[in-house]
């Protein structure tokens, strides 16, 4: 908890300027009270001179996975992959997870893609590695890009942010409203 209240984490695989999955995870941050923090995950890749990745937002994301009871991973599945930029937070958090510092945390997965099957390749990787971290997924849902836009489609996320909270706070009834 983060000064007794339950902390929630919001992930997004995209920054760009209005793409349903930043609208839809700031719904979902918006249907919740605080404290919470909104990491947004471009395409933008900044390399060292040796050509390694350098990103600065991993290990503060790192430490906010840690400190968070619920996270909201939104995200595009616009290939068979996870962007980038998330695919190597996940690699980045796999020590972690697997010292068991995610487990009993409370998740919602949602991705958004083209004519995107019901479980796509990219929604299982994130299933996975919630599985082997020992995280609850309270929620998840696969949208096209038509139906992340529909007028529906903040509904829906909200009532997913608003069942993980809610689950967050039944391990945790003493947390400050």
């Amino acid at each position: 908890m983060h000064d007794g209240y339950i902390f929630t984490l919001g992930i997004c695989g995209s920054t760009r300027a209005g793409h349903p999955a930043l609208i839809l995870l700031e719904t979902m941050l918006r249907e919740l009270p605080p404290v919470k923090r909104a990491a947004h995950l471009g395409e933008v890749l900044l390399l060292e001179q040796d050509q390694h990745l350098h990103d600065p937002l991993l290990d503060p994301l790192l430490t906010d996975m840690r400190d968070a009871e619920v996270l909201l991973i939104v995200t595009p599945l616009h290939t068979a992959t996870l962007p980038f930029r998330l695919a190597a937070l996940l690699d980045y958090a796999g020590d972690l997870a697997a010292a068991s510092g995610l487990r009993g945390k409370i998740a919602v997965l949602v991705g958004i893609g083209p004519d995107t099957p019901t479980e796509p390749a990219a929604m299982t990787l994130l299933q996975r590695f919630c599985d082997e971290a020992g995280i609850t997924v309270a929620g998840k849902l696969v949208l096209t890009d038509d139906q992340a836009v529909e007028p529906t489609a903040p509904d829906r996320v909200a009532d997913l942010a608003r069942q993980a909270y809610a689950l967050a706070r039944q391990d945790l009834p003493d947390a400050l409203p």
